[in-house]
C-alpha cells in the first residue's frame, strides 16, 4: 500500500510542476499581449495627436474607425 501511496505522491507531485509551469507560460504571453496593446494604444495617441496637429479647418473630432464593438482596445 506504500509504494500506491508513493505513487499517487508522485503523480500529484509531477502534475502540480507541471501546472506551475503552463502558469507561467500563460503569464508570459499575457505580459506579451499587455505590452503590445499598450504600443498600440501610444501609437494611435501619438497618430491623433499629429492629425489634430496637422490638420487646419478639418473636423474638431477624428473620424472614428467603424468598430462593431466598444472596448476593442482594453487593459488587463
Amino acid at each position: 500500500m506504500d509504494r500506491n501511496k508513493s505513487n499517487v505522491a508522485e503523480s500529484l507531485e509531477l502534475l502540480l510542476e507541471s501546472l506551475i509551469r503552463m502558469t507561467g507560460k500563460t503569464n508570459e504571453h499575457v505580459s506579451s499581449l499587455h505590452s503590445r496593446i499598450l504600443i498600440l494604444e501610444n501609437r494611435l495617441a501619438e497618430y491623433e495627436n499629429e492629425w489634430k496637429q496637422s490638420c487646419d479647418g478639418c473636423p474638431a473630432r477624428m473620424p472614428q474607425l467603424p468598430l462593431k464593438e466598444q472596448g476593442f482596445l482594453f487593459r488587463l
